[in-house]
């Protein structure tokens, strides 16, 4: 996790917004994953304050996949738009909110001592704090698993190539980054139902979704290490090269899927008499826009 978060957070290629939110899903995962069962097991006795320093931290994951999700979307629209990126927004840090809450709420516990939150580790009313802790988490996490995956279904439903045709991983890490979390979703329920009904089985249950991050995280690395993962930003003078262009974003997104149509599925290629000028004709658009698309939406 630290070393394809450094990777993400490094890399001078792509949309730098998404790889900096990618960076700190895949650094949130790998800190649970680590955590979590340390917590857990007999060894935490050696470091004791990191009893709930997890906690804030499973709030974190699904507003992160919410953002990164429409950092990839919304930064391929904008490219081709402007030819640059602006997707921060000054809003988005309420979507942090409920984890800076929960880190308020346990300042106090924080500065106890260890032998302190020794002492009340598996107590009732840890657990009882367990049950609303993860009862929250669980329902804000599904609300933003939901919001993203219903942008990732509607965007490669509406446009199936969009992302292959510009050279990245992106259409398959969203698509293995959705599942995963829907995964984390039905078992962090079904891991709450049953923990509430069957505390004896809490044992158990809580290596699960560690599990599930660990196949997230092995995925992710994957996908990373095959392509990385990003939408190629424009070039540096591509806004001062057509600043003066009639081509709108609508028109721009028109006629490069229609391009993209000529050349995958009609082979325009195959003409040996083809010419940037044929071409337009063709598309039935004027060559500098044409040029313009190729330039911008290709980044050829």
């Amino acid at each position: 996790a630290v070393l394809l978060g450094l990777v993400l957070l490094s890399t001078g290629r792509g949309n730098q917004t998404a790889n900096r939110l990618l960076a700190a899903l895949v650094l949130t995962i790998g800190a649970l994953v680590g955590v979590t069962p340390l917590v857990k097991s007999p060894y935490v006795v050696v470091v004791p304050h990191l009893i709930r320093v997890n906690h804030p931290m499973d709030f974190l994951p699904a507003p992160l996949l919410f953002l990164y999700v429409r950092a990839v979307i919304g930064g391929r629209d904008q490219v081709l738009r402007t030819g640059r990126y602006d997707l921060w927004r000054r809003a988005d840090g309420l979507h942090f909110l409920p984890a800076a809450a929960c880190a308020f709420y346990l300042l106090p516990y924080y500065a106890q001592t260890g032998a302190h939150k020794l002492a009340d580790l598996g107590s009732p009313g840890y657990v009882s704090w367990y049950l609303v802790r993860s009862g929250l988490a669980i329902a804000i996490g599904c609300m933003y698993v939901g919001l993203a995956v219903r942008h990732v279904v509607r965007f490669l439903r509406d446009e199936p190539n969009a992302l292959e045709q510009e050279g990245s991983t992106a259409a398959r890490q969203l698509r293995f980054l959705c599942a995963g979390f829907l995964a984390v979703a039905i078992v962090a329920a079904g891991r709450y139902v049953l923990d509430a009904s069957l505390p004896a089985y809490m044992p158990v249950t809580t290596h699960w979704l560690p599990a599930v991050g660990t196949a997230i995280l092995c995925g992710m690395a994957y996908l990373a290490l095959r392509d990385p993962v990003g939408v190629p930003a424009a070039p540096a003078g591509a806004i001062r090269k057509y600043e003066t262009s009639s081509l709108t974003g609508e028109r721009a997104t028109q006629g490069l899927n229609t391009l993209l149509h000529a050349l995958e599925v009609d082979r325009a290629y195959l003409d040996p008499d083809l010419t940037l000028t044929s071409l337009s004709a063709r598309q039935r658009m004027p060559v500098s826009h044409v040029w313009q698309i190729i330039n911008e939406g290709l980044h050829q």
